[in-house]
């Protein structure tokens, strides 16, 4: 049985220096870390910043669909998803997803 992997690239954009994208907290990072990377369910993840450091992209590589959607609806995956929606809401930060699966 083959895995087929799933890549997620989320870009954001800001439109001022003055703001600072949102990030996860260390104890998220760490429950992120210990939960899915450890486990082998997300293999990759890279973050690149512009040179004028008003885009991010965040790319993640996910064993597959499954450990994807089990990321996806984490509670605690989700509490920060909340909470960064309602941050980039208030902040004018513009986020774009992509999906591609191999």
């Amino acid at each position: 049985m083959t895995t087929t992997t799933v890549k997620v690239t989320v870009s954001e954009i800001i439109t001022s220096t003055q703001t600072q994208f949102f990030v996860m907290s260390p104890a998220e990072l760490e429950y992120r870390n210990q939960n899915f990377v450890k486990t082998g369910k997300i293999l990759f993840t890279k973050m690149e910043l512009s040179e004028d450091k008003l885009t991010r992209k965040l790319v993640t590589i996910f064993l597959n669909e499954e450990s994807r959607l089990e990321y996806r609806n984490d509670p605690v995956v989700t509490d920060f998803r909340i909470r960064k929606e309602e941050y980039n809401k208030k902040n004018n930060i513009t986020s774009d997803f992509n999906f591609e699966i191999d």
